[in-house]
């Protein structure tokens, strides 16, 4: 009786252990996928602001920080500038040499304006080949010296053709203004988009400001 007791007692132990170990492996197995879960989510997540091809930052997330830049100047009084540029003739690139062309001077040109600008500036693709910077800290005339290093910049980094074995070399057109402490987000994007049409007016790969 007391042999068939503590058969009894060892069956249930090892029934409890074995309970332990499947309950602790299925918690890790729940645990790794939470983990790969939240890794999606934070992936969906930057996705989300992100644009595909550029890499920059969408204009959702773009509008987003124009928006907090501009409660910083209400708030605080700290200045900014916007810098609105679009690559001229770009329809052209495209029906020429083809969209793959045009996608690698989109990239090219987002690729150029994250070297040569401070980690605290905000690039964004706006929209097709328009793209826009917010410089924060950064009054007009500095903002006017950024613009033209990165027009210099755009303009002498030509796009390859490899099939053609040429070069293709692009410009821009840039329109820049000074936040005002009664702009909005509209009244400033206006603002910054009329210089850079003029720009265009102008001949283009030009500079204008309001």
């Amino acid at each position: 009786m007391s042999t068939k007791l503590n058969l009894a007692k060892q069956k249930k132990k090892n029934l409890n252990e074995l309970t332990k170990k499947e309950l602790i492996k299925i918690i890790r197995e729940k645990e790794n996928e939470i983990s790969k879960l939240k890794e999606k989510i934070e992936n969906l997540k930057r996705e989300v602001n992100i644009d595909f091809l550029t890499s920059l930052s969408n204009r959702k997330r773009f509008i987003r920080a124009l928006e907090d830049s501009i409660k910083g100047i209400k708030t605080h009084n700290y200045p900014f500038s916007l810098i609105i540029l679009d690559i001229d003739n770009f329809k052209n690139i495209n029906d020429y040499y083809g969209h793959i062309v045009g996608d690698y001077a989109l990239k090219t040109v987002a690729s150029l304006l994250k070297q040569n600008l401070r980690v605290n500036s905000v690039i964004g693709r706006l929209g097709g080949e328009e793209f826009g910077i917010i410089l924060p800290g950064t009054n007009i005339e500095n903002a006017l010296k950024i613009a033209e290093r990165l027009r210099k910049c755009i303009e002498t980094n030509p796009i390859p053709i490899l099939e053609q074995h040429k070069e293709v070399y692009i410009s821009a057109s840039f329109g820049v203004t000074e936040a005002k402490t009664d702009d909005t987000i509209t009244s400033i994007l206006n603002r910054a988009d009329l210089a850079m049409y003029q720009a265009k007016r102008n001949g283009k790969n030009q500079i204008f400001h309001l």
